[in-house]
């Protein structure tokens, strides 16, 4: 009998406000967004693509681009048994979610629950942080769930300085430091736009910290991407 081959398969889900956030950021001579697609094994949902195309966000992608994430979309349906199955799954209320958000969470479930995707671990890519890390619904999701796991823009820099280091050309670790701060400074424009208020001022003090947080992982990653591990 034939060994049958290996359909492992990791996938990375990204939401709107993650597309929108690396925006703008060249790395290696390229829109960073060109290496999710050619480094991840990507999907993306039909409701984020029409909010990528409805106008209402600041996208700065080529066409072209756009077109290769389009080909990429499945469709997910949002009817009111999946919400309420999601909320159970959880342990918590997820009312709050955009459409875009519920679409990526439930094709994560899809494709780890349907044996003939041979996905074994799904990566959600989103800088919506009052869904992912500030919400205990999203919390309890990833704890209830360990094959599915959220990644923000800075932690997708994050992992190509140590999958792709140094091998190609404008790949110094000054060009990740530049995308990295990039990727989080687009991550605080909503903190930013906030009314003065003691609470918008521990936000950005708590991104200034983050922010070093990041940068010193990012060194790390790159030296340990030359490494013959």
């Amino acid at each position: 009998m034939a060994k049958r081959k290996s359909r492992s398969r990791i996938v990375c889900i990204p939401d709107t406000s993650a597309l929108q956030n690396l925006r703008g950021i060249i790395l290696g001579g390229k829109d960073i967004r060109e290496w999710l697609l050619s480094d991840l094994d990507l999907i993306t949902t039909r409701h984020i693509l029409r909010e990528l195309k409805g106008g209402r966000q600041n996208l700065e992608m080529e066409k072209k681009l756009l077109k290769k994430y389009k080909d990429t979309a499945q469709n997910v349906k949002l009817n009111n048994a999946l919400r309420d199955a999601l909320d159970k799954l959880a342990g918590r209320s997820f009312s709050n979610f955009h459409d875009g958000e519920l679409s990526c969470i439930l094709l994560a479930l899809r494709l780890l629950k349907r044996i003939k995707f041979g996905v074994k671990h799904t990566i959600i890519l989103s800088d919506d942080l009052a869904a992912f890390e500030r919400s205990e619904g999203g919390r309890h999701l990833l704890l209830t769930v360990p094959a599915c796991c959220y990644w923000n823009s800075a932690d997708f820099v994050l992992y190509l300085a140590l999958y792709r280091g140094g091998k190609g050309v404008g790949m110094r670790i000054n060009d990740y430091e530049y995308a990295m701060t990039a990727a989080i400074e687009h991550i605080c424009e909503p903190v930013l736009a906030e009314p003065l208020s003691s609470t918008r001022q521990e936000r950005i003090n708590y991104w200034k910290k983050r922010r070093e947080d990041y940068l010193d992982k990012l060194k790390r990653a790159y030296q340990g991407s030359s490494v013959g591990w």
